[in-house]
């Protein structure tokens, strides 16, 4: 299960990040409805990418690193081992869940449950930290911007 969780992680990524790459800057940029909302997403992508580069791959969707031209090789390595954290954290705590709720546990069933919600745990974390920081970014750029 864990195999075809991460092949199709990355499966799923190489789709969005070729759409992104190929596509990505007309579809964001097409007029409609959200298209302030669209290139807003890109610019943060653009920053994020910039500062982070390979990390941004962790918390961005596949088809902002096609659009922001990261290199293939690159995101293919990085988005392989995102599906394989997100694969083992979903996973591992899903079966220490099961295994307790059924009482056929053991310490080897607690310490794979106890890695799974550590792990989801993290990235939750990091999540709610940078929408955070997002949240409060506009605010300050704004301020920055009425004193010039």
């Amino acid at each position: 299960m864990l195999v075809v969780a991460v092949i199709a992680g990355e499966a799923g990524g190489l789709a969005g990040y070729a759409i992104g790459r190929r596509w990505g800057r007309r579809l964001l940029e097409r007029p409609g409805r959200y298209q302030q909302r669209r290139e807003k997403v890109m610019q943060r992508g653009e920053r994020l990418y910039a500062r982070w580069g390979w990390l941004a791959v962790f918390v961005t969707p596949a088809i902002v690193s096609g659009t922001a031209k990261m290199r293939p090789a690159q995101f293919a390595v990085w988005n392989f081992v995102d599906s394989a954290l997100w694969s083992v954290s979903v996973a591992a705590s899903a079966y220490g869940v099961a295994r307790l709720a059924t009482g056929h546990h053991t310490a080897h069933d607690i310490t794979i449950l106890v890695i799974g919600l550590v792990a989801g745990t993290l990235v939750t974390i990091v999540a709610i930290r940078r929408h955070r920081r997002r949240a409060a970014q506009p605010a300050h750029a704004s301020a920055n911007g009425a004193v010039r």
